[in-house]
Formats: structure tokens, C-alpha cells, sequence
């Protein structure tokens, strides 16, 4: 299975190209240029080995003020250089993942990069041994009929 933290260290390897700090925890308050990541995942099992993984990844880009104003140009740069970096595959550990959509905007002086990472996703060996479920029990039914036999007339 992709841990969240592998995700995330394939994030920082990638944006580490751009030489900016990167940040998941807190927006920073810098001086100088800047990316932070935010992560919504939503998960959804269909058996309990196999389960189907959407991580949504939002990458604000906040660059450096020039003159105490934000340079609408280099978020545009940055725009296509996160285009180039994340898509069509994005790598992480021995995965490569399709990214088909991706929504760039600006708001308030910061750039929003966001795409999904769509996969399935299997729990290992090591990891199912410590998956407990109870197995299911045996249930008892009486049904009383009403207004007819036995056959439900």
C-alpha cells in the first residue's frame, strides 16, 4: 500500500526541482518564494484486500513580492513548470499514476495547482495480519404469516 507519507516525499522530491521550500503542515510566512501542499483523501473498499484510493493534492504556489507586489507573470511560469513536472505521470515509489485533470488558479496572489491521484491499491501481507474482522455469525429468523398459508397465498 502508498502510505500518505510516501505520497508526500514524492511530492518534495518533485517541487524540490524549483528550489522553494515546501511546507504541508503551515502556510508559511516567508519573504521568498514558497509551495504548500494540501492532501483530501477519501478511500473506498470493495473487498478487504483490494481498495480504491482518491487523493486530491492542492499545490499553492505564493512567490517572492517585488516592489511589495505579487508578479501575476511568475505565477503563470510556475503554472506551466508544475504542468511539466507533474504531468502526464506522476512517480511515486514504484508507481506511475495518470494524471488526467488538473484545475490551475489564482486567488488572492497564490496559485493553485490541483489534480487528483486515482489508483487501487492493495493492503501487503504484513499489513492484512493486522486487519481483525469478526466473522459473521449465524442468525435465526421466524417469520409469522399473516392472512395466508404457509406458500405466502
Amino acid at each position: 500500500m502508498l502510505s500518505l507519507r510516501d505520497i508526500q516525499r514524492a511530492l518534495v522530491t518533485t517541487l524540490s526541482k524549483c528550489k522553494y521550500d515546501v511546507s504541508f503542515d503551515e502556510v508559511i510566512q516567508a519573504d521568498r518564494p514558497f509551495f504548500y501542499i494540501d492532501l483530501s483523501i477519501r478511500s473506498k473498499s470493495f473487498d478487504d484486500v483490494y481498495f480504491d484510493r482518491y487523493i486530491q493534492v492542492d499545490i499553492m504556489f505564493t512567490p517572492q513580492k517585488k516592489n511589495g507586489r505579487i508578479q501575476t507573470k511568475e505565477l503563470y511560469l510556475m503554472a506551466d513548470e508544475l504542468e511539466k513536472l507533474i504531468r502526464p505521470i506522476f512517480f511515486v515509489e514504484d508507481r506511475a499514476i495518470t494524471v488526467m485533470d488538473v484545475e490551475q488558479t489564482i486567488v488572492d496572489g497564490i496559485l493553485h495547482y490541483i489534480f487528483d491521484l486515482d489508483f487501487t491499491d492493495a493492503f501487503t501481507d504484513e499489513e492484512q495480519e493486522h486487519i481483525q474482522y469478526e466473522l459473521m455469525g449465524e442468525l435465526e429468523v421466524h417469520m409469522n404469516y399473516v392472512g395466508g398459508n404457509a406458500n405466502g397465498k
